[in-house]
């Protein structure tokens, strides 16, 4: 077990500064130091872009836990930049800074001391991972040799997202919501009174260190955290209870919906240990040298249980209400914009409402032909089904403190009109917006409508996708980290103009 004591935490400046000290220094110990040939003495800062992924989380912490102790602890920061080639914070941060996961599209005209992206101008991706490209820096210029362990979680994030298909109980996903949660610092007497606010840079970084060390941790010392989900499951009903029983959201009215939804979501890990996989470009399930598919580690109940060995309950407990956190307000945020949904769609009109969510837009387009599969129960086969249905265009503008909103527009759309329709969705305080394609809209539309969109807006609008016959699900126009990018002109009636002419 990683101990804690009073000490360290007087000599960090607090309990969650001398948790990510102690990560570090775990790390560190089954690693070696570094020598950075002289820019040491610069060194003042870590950067990740706003609101960072798991690779650059784990890029952080490897190179982190490789630093000399005299100069291991430098501050962390998230940046968003405002300009493609002169951007005064790079300016200012970056002389002093090492950077994980900037610089792929565009150049600042400013050096940091080192540059940690997959992405070079020029020469495409080079590897699959910033976490990668940190493993070849650590072993070229440090000569170390890292432990299979580090390995192995190295893997599956340089997988994850080089290629995606990560669980829904993923630490991967669940930094996604992370990022979007305003935490209850302080239960006023009125809702309005409550006293919420994000998590910072260093708190998140904590956060998440803690769930990758505990992993590591066990792999280390040969804890079983990939069989017996029974047992992984009883560490996240311990864990839950113990936040059901402290958190100050009890009284909100929809509280016991969500419990009972997120009890159930968890309650299955035999299921989830079976899907949760480790899978390559199409979907296809990657095995080892033995033929064997490759378990997602990161999962939550195995970080849950993982880190009772690694922290014990205390320290676990405090781990775990952070993400329960996370997965309640994910689930009261849920349900309430789809209860505003199903009103504002019951009579299946066109419609322009400001609801207690935000504001909801309906456009209903004439009727088009998709394809929606469908499984025999008996015979578990799946065939192809041809239906005509109405094109539901949602346009979504959430208020400030609903998040992931485009989630239960989706689900009503596969659920009541059978995946077709688009979602529209705005932010009125970034000035960004995103486009989602329902199940079934069908993807030679969805490809035409993107190809469309971009020719009108070639530099507007960003597609994830590498193969461009077969854009992703969704596009969008600008994002937290990048503020430069030029803000589209979409509104929700040109959306739908261009619709009827891709399906007319």
């Amino acid at each position: 077990m990683i101990q804690i004591t009073n000490t360290d935490i007087k000599n960090n400046g607090g309990l969650l500064s001398a948790l990510h000290f102690k990560c570090s220094n775990y790390l560190s110990n089954i690693l070696r130091q570094i020598s950075l040939t002289g820019i040491e003495k610069y060194l003042r800062h870590h950067i990740v872009h706003t609101d960072p992924h798991l690779d650059e989380y784990f890029a952080e912490l490897l190179f982190h836990s490789a630093l000399p102790n005299q100069i291991s602890r430098v501050e962390f920061l998230e940046e968003s930049l405002y300009s493609a080639t002169n951007d005064f914070g790079a300016k200012l941060l970056w002389p002093n800074s090492i950077v994980f996961g900037i610089g792929s599209t565009v150049s600042y005209g400013v050096q940091p001391l080192l540059l940690f992206d997959e992405h070079l101008v020029g020469k495409g991706k080079t590897l699959p991972s910033c976490s990668e490209v940190v493993l070849d820096y650590l072993e070229s210029e440090g000569k170390l040799t890292i432990p299979k362990s580090i390995k192995t979680v190295l893997k599956e994030v340089s997988i994850i997202d080089e290629f995606g298909n990560a669980h829904p109980q993923h630490l991967g996903n669940l930094i996604k919501t992370l990022h979007n949660v305003r935490f209850l610092f302080n239960k006023g007497a009125t809702q309005k009174d409550d006293v919420r606010d994000f998590l910072s840079h260093s708190w998140k970084r904590t956060i998440i260190n803690i769930g990758m060390t505990s992993v590591i941790y066990a792999l280390e010392n040969n804890i079983d955290i990939v069989g017996d989900p029974s047992s992984k499951k009883e560490a996240l009903k311990n864990s839950l209870d113990h936040y059901v029983k402290n958190t100050p959201h009890k009284t909100h009215p929809r509280f016991e919906e969500a419990r009972q939804t997120i009890s159930s979501n968890y309650g299955n890990q035999n299921g989830v240990f079976n899907d949760a996989v480790l899978k390559g470009a199409g979907g296809k399930v990657l095995q080892d040298s033995f033929g064997n598919s490759i378990p997602q580690l990161l999962l939550l109940s195995r970080i849950c249980f993982s880190s009772y060995y690694t922290w014990g309950e205390d320290i676990t407990n405090l781990l775990m209400m952070h993400f329960w956190e996370v997965e309640f307000q994910k689930q009261i945020n849920f349900l309430s914009v789809k209860e505003e949904l199903e009103k504002v769609l019951l009579n299946k009109n066109n419609a322009d409402i400001r609801t207690s969510v935000g504001v909801i837009r309906v456009q209903i387009l004439p009727q088009i032909e998709i394809q929606k599969s469908i499984q025999n129960y008996q015979t578990k086969q799946q065939r192809i089904i041809k239906l005509r249905k109405p094109l539901i265009v949602l346009n979504l503008v959430p208020r400030g403190d609903v998040f992931n909103a485009h989630s239960p527009a989706l689900n009503y759309l596969n659920s009541n009109n059978d995946g077709c329709g688009i979602i529209f969705l705005e932010d009125p305080f970034l000035g960004t917006k995103t486009l989602f394609r329902a199940n079934n809209f069908p993807n030679d539309k969805w490809a035409k409508l993107i190809n469309l969109i971009k020719s009108i807006e070639p530099n507007c609008w960003y597609d994830p996708s590498t193969d461009p016959t077969r854009p992703a699900p969704f596009i969008n126009n600008g994002n937290k980290a990048h503020q430069y990018v030029q803000r589209s002109g979409l509104d929700l009636h040109s959306l739908c103009e261009l619709i009827k002419n891709i399906i007319k």
